[in-house]
């Protein structure tokens, strides 16, 4: 006997939009090193100790995912190549630096980063784990992120951060009591269905010490950043008893980060360079696939099944991770900044050798960008900057290798990631 139910879930993501791309065109042309939020907005994400003087901006992203799963085996009585590859990606991003005034002056500054979809900001649909699918790009660049922070200093080199991020969670709840029919089609008599989605939030603490001018380090830590879902269902048969569903599980999921980032100016303030390093702890990840549990009906009890229906467990097994970041950017006119960097970000993701097919591989991210500040034509600022990057993310080519009895034969995959930012600012 089969029983087949419906259920509209979020789908199941690792990692953040801006934990993906970055945040900001400046911090994206310098593959997200801290030095490049220095004084910026993006602070208010990647470390909030940095946010320092005003400024406010709205830019323009879009993601050219060129990804590609091949089968590479010939497939078995039985087996089909089940696989997805991620679409294009159009994404508003907005921020603002808020220094406050008075006596607090020069000494607490206020920043919020924000990234929106343009096509959801929400989305739901399930992946099984059957289905070989990009866990970082199918899903990551559809949600709605925020960030927000709070920068202190109480000395003119030392500055502390606090902030937050924050993400959606989805609850919901379905009843429907029904008449069974005999000579026709049953009816439903009660009916109710209940959604919501609230916030969760997951804490930044940021450190930046600059005794010389010349020479800053930062550390910060971002929290772990989880969302889950429940939908309880149940459905009342009449006589025949009560069908009770519950699935829960993790939807999103972002690891905890420590990182720490130095760098240096030079050529009397032309030339900034920084280097990072972050620890990603992505050996905490829970399982991202739905928990499925069903109490079937006494009915059914009667006829000698069993009254429970269980989930297959699943480990992930993720390993944790160092990424290492290096950013430049060189001032050759006083409006006029070139940028670049590069990032390595191998993979946490083990050999998909049984039933799961997350994918992702090692990756190589490299980072150019422009910047050209204005006269503001409207008087309200120092400069009006016009910033634009370009990343490029190239996936290592990886090969699967299916043990067993699998739905799926050997494949491979791997492929690149296209990245272009555009963005405004005014600084004050």
């Amino acid at each position: 006997m089969r029983l087949a139910l419906l259920v509209f879930l979020p789908a199941f993501a690792a990692a953040q939009p801006m934990d993906l791309f970055g945040a900001g065109p400046r911090s994206i042309g310098m593959a997200g090193v801290q030095a490049a939020a220095d004084d910026d907005w993006s602070a208010a994400y990647y470390n909030p100790a940095l946010l320092w003087h005003g400024s406010v901006g709205v830019g323009f992203n879009y993601s050219v995912p060129q990804l590609f799963i091949r089968q590479t085996a010939e497939a078995m009585p039985g087996q089909e190549l089940s696989a997805r590859t991620p679409v294009d990606y159009p994404g508003i991003a907005f921020g603002a630096s808020v220094p406050l005034i008075g006596v607090l002056r020069d000494k607490v500054a206020l920043g919020v980063t924000l990234y929106s979809p343009v096509r959801h900001v929400f989305r739901s649909h399930i992946i099984d784990e059957g289905t070989a699918y990009f866990l970082r790009y199918d899903n990551a660049p559809e949600r709605l992120q925020l960030a927000l922070g709070l920068s202190i200093r109480p000395l003119p080199w030392l500055a502390l951060g606090l902030g937050t991020q924050v993400l959606s969670n989805y609850f919901g709840y379905a009843e429907f009591t029904t008449v069974l029919g005999m000579n026709g089609p049953g009816r439903v008599i009660r009916r109710r269905l209940d959604s919501e989605v609230l916030g969760v939030f997951a804490p930044t603490v940021g450190l930046a010490v600059g005794p010389l001018k010349w020479f800053k380090v930062s550390a910060y830590w971002r929290g772990e950043l989880k969302t889950t879902f429940e939908q309880p269902i149940a459905v009342d048969l009449g006589t025949f008893g009560s069908l009770d569903v519950m699935v829960s599980g993790v939807t999103q999921y972002s690891p905890h980060v420590f990182g720490l980032g130095i760098w240096a100016v030079f050529l009397d303030g032309r030339m900034t360079a920084g280097v990072d390093l972050a620890y990603e702890r992505w050996s905490a990840t829970p399982p991202l696939v739905p928990d499925i549990r069903i109490n079937l009906p006494q009915t059914l009890r009667d006829l000698g099944f069993h009254p429970d229906i269980v989930s297959r467990e699943l480990a992930m097994g993720f390993s944790d991770t160092l990424v290492p970041r290096i950013g430049l950017e060189y001032r050759p006119l006083d409006r006029l900044a070139v940028r670049a960097g590069w990032c390595y970000r191998p993979t946490m993701v083990p050999p998909q050798t049984g039933r799961s097919n997350f994918l992702d591989a090692d990756a190589n991210v490299m980072s150019l960008g422009l910047g050209w500040a204005f006269d503001d034509p409207l008087k309200m600022a120092k400069t009006l900057n016009v910033d634009l990057a370009g990343q490029l993310t190239a996936l290592s080519h990886r090969q699967v290798v299916k043990d067993g009895a699998n739905s799926n034969p050997n494949y491979r995959f791997g492929g690149t990631n296209l990245l272009v930012s555009l963005a405004v600012k005014y600084q004050f």
